[in-house]
């Protein structure tokens, strides 16, 4: 197992999407300096708060984006190239496959999140210096525990884009070639998004709601409704992960 995981990541780091989308995440942490130069923005950031700020945006976009695009390219893309089958010329299970490759995007996205954590911390003190705290719950929490928060929320963000990606996984190892896989999932991500937005009722239920899930662990105020999210995330995990598996052991692959 320890092999094709190592061999999923390799795969990862080799292709040129992720550094593209180290660059674009990088690209997006600097949007905030354009307050520096139209000053009418007046953007209130920090150093130690400025991480925790553009983390919404990027686990409520970027990374599920990310995670679509990995997934396709892991099962679809691979499936319609023919070298899906390279991975179980080995004697290996099919779900040792795709668990492989699934905590290999684990790895990448826990990765990604760090990453854009730390470079977040420099941008915001060499744009804005590092100023007083974060603030959480009506109080500002400076110093270590500012950080130590800070990076619990990004920890725990993993937890509803891992969900995420068990329904995306389904999807993709349903398709058959990389770009209906891609073009299926982000619509399907898109039309969660707008569902949301525009029918109140049904909000609470979609996986897309709970991406911000940090917001609810680390503010007081909103961990009433924790356990509902945890029970809504892990409803979607278990459902699409067990289809996915049904589907990937019945998918004809020819080696």
């Amino acid at each position: 197992m320890s092999n094709l995981i190592y061999n999923e990541i390799y795969k990862m780091i080799a292709n040129r999407k992720l550094v593209i989308f180290l660059f674009l995440t990088i690209g997006i942490l600097l949007l905030p300096a354009a307050s520096l130069i139209i000053p009418e923005l007046d953007i209130p950031f920090t150093g130690q708060d400025y991480a925790i700020n553009m983390l919404s945006g990027t686990i409520s976009m970027l990374l599920p984006l990310f995670i679509i695009v990995m997934l396709a390219e892991m099962f679809a893309s691979e499936y319609e190239k023919g070298t899906l089958k390279n991975s179980l010329i080995q004697p290996v299970l099919r779900t040792e496959v795709l668990a492989a490759k699934v905590i290999a995007v684990g790895i990448i996205t826990s990765v990604l999140l760090l990453v854009s954590m730390i470079f977040s911390y420099i941008i915001g003190t060499l744009l804005f210096g590092w100023g007083e705290g974060v603030l959480i719950g009506g109080e500002t929490v400076s110093g270590i525990n500012g950080v130590l928060i800070t990076l619990a929320s990004h920890l725990v963000s993993l937890i509803p884009l891992m969900a995420f990606a068990f329904v995306i996984l389904a999807i993709c190892v349903a398709a058959s070639s990389g770009t209906t896989a891609i073009g299926v999932s982000i619509g399907v991500f898109f039309a969660l998004t707008f569902l949301g937005q525009l029918v109140e009722q049904v909000r609470p239920y979609l996986i897309t709601t709970h991406l911000s899930f940090y917001i609810q662990v680390i503010e007081p105020a909103l961990r009433q409704n924790l356990l509902f999210t945890v029970v809504v995330l892990a409803a979607y995990a278990v459902a699409f992960l067990v289809l996915a598996v049904a589907m990937f052991k019945r998918k004809q692959i020819i080696l």
